[in-house]
């Protein structure tokens, strides 16, 4: 007999009033802040007890106190753009004590005038 596990992650019950943000578009060197608004539509209390990004220029803050039922908590990522430039995407998974949850940013980093001199100085 063989038997095959798999891990399946279940989805928190974080209701987001908008999972995909836009920012349009940003000059290069400034940040970018965005508030991301949920609900608990769990039965119990829920924690996020971390948040992964692929980008050390995303940095997220959460709720460290847990989230009752039916109440509301926000996440705030501040996405620095220095050195990014032209369409970006960035995909946050919110690790909680009842599954994952994801987030997503996107939007166009408009290259600064130094990073414009550089790029002809070496062509």
């Amino acid at each position: 007999m063989t038997v095959s596990g798999f891990v399946f992650s279940q989805e928190a019950p974080l209701k987001f009033t908008e999972k995909v943000q836009k920012f349009g578009k940003v000059d290069e060197g400034k940040d970018v802040v965005l508030k991301y608004t949920f609900m608990n539509e769990g039965q119990e209390p829920i924690l996020i007890n971390e948040a992964k990004v692929n980008c050390t220029c995303t940095v997220v803050d959460y709720p460290e106190a847990p989230v009752s039922p039916n109440k509301v908590g926000q996440v705030t990522v501040t996405f620095h753009t220095e050195s990014k430039i032209g369409y970006q995407e960035r995909k946050i998974q919110l690790v909680t004590n009842l599954g994952t949850s994801e987030i997503v940013f996107k939007g166009v980093v408009k290259a600064s005038q130094e990073t414009k001199k550089e790029y002809k100085s070496n062509q």
